[in-house]
């Protein structure tokens, strides 16, 4: 909740030095932007535990938060270099992509990181019931639906049984099919230039 309320005061700032660039496609464009966050936090928040959280939602979230901010702002250097707008609009595909692709790599840290380097407890989004696309890719695993569909539930109760869950990341390539993922959204990134 720190870290929401301090990305809050840094958009509402940066919203305040877009404002005095006297640039008003920046300041609407940031603002839409902020609004997308914002709705995208709250659809997050609404789907902690949902074992039903389809991969689409999960996409559409941190298109909504991540992508959305790193595509506004790559719009927004396009524009203020007073690039064509093809060349801003390819940027802004470019952060959107690149965005999706960050949030999928920063999600997997999660379960394939060293504490240290990711500088958190790992597993703190599935224990929190943030579901991410490794877990979303295990429930969508017919071999292993039911066990991802109990750590979940286990999660809820404040336990989590990490060597169980770790079986079934590996067991349904969650992690590499997330990687895999990243790769794409990557790879649409650097086409999108």
């Amino acid at each position: 909740n720190t870290a929401i309320l301090a990305g809050d005061f840094l958009l509402s700032s940066g919203l305040a030095h877009v404002a005095r660039t006297g640039r008003a496609a920046l300041a609407d464009d940031l603002a839409r932007t902020i609004a997308e966050i914002c709705v995208a936090e709250r659809d997050e928040i609404d789907c902690r535990f949902d074992s039903a959280l389809t991969v689409d939602a999960y996409l559409g979230v941190i298109a909504g938060k991540t992508a959305s901010l790193l595509a506004s702002c790559c719009w927004a250097g396009a524009i203020l270099a007073e690039h064509e707008p093809s060349v801003c609009d390819a940027l802004r595909t470019f952060g959107a992509e690149l965005g999706i692709a960050f949030q999928i790599v920063d999600d997997l840290l999660d379960y394939a990181g060293e504490e240290a380097t990711v500088g958190k407890p790992l597993l703190a989004d599935v224990r929190e019931g943030t579901l991410t696309l490794p877990m979303l890719i295990a429930l969508n695993d017919p071999a292993t639906h039911a066990e991802a569909v109990a750590l979940i539930e286990q999660s809820r109760d404040g336990e989590l049984d990490e060597t169980t869950l770790r079986e079934v990341l590996a067991t349904s390539n969650a992690v590499e099919g997330a990687r895999a993922r990243a790769d794409e959204h990557a790879l649409r990134a650097t086409a999108a230039l």
